[in-house]
């Protein structure tokens, strides 16, 4: 990937990731999926099996968008010091 590619795909991260609405709906989906799976019996494998992952995959995608922000930080970093 080029470092212009990295630079705005980093952008677009930080701007999901400051966005309050993207926050909050990130959140009450996380929150949702925690209390099914903590509302479920233990004999319910594939309603927790669900909720968990689905949790996990929310998880992943900030993780993701963390990840892009910082690149791109360390790419302004790099050419700053340049």
């Amino acid at each position: 990937m080029k470092e212009q590619e990295v630079i705005e795909r980093g952008t677009a991260a930080e701007f999901l990731l400051k966005d309050e609405t993207f926050q909050r709906t990130v959140q009450r989906l996380i929150d949702q999926n925690i209390n099914i799976f903590l509302n479920s019996t233990p004999t319910e494998n594939d309603v927790r099996d669900i909720a968990y992952h689905t949790s996990r995959a929310l998880s992943d995608i900030v993780n993701t968008l963390q990840q892009e922000a910082l690149m791109k930080a360390q790419i302004m970093e790099q050419n700053d010091n340049e």
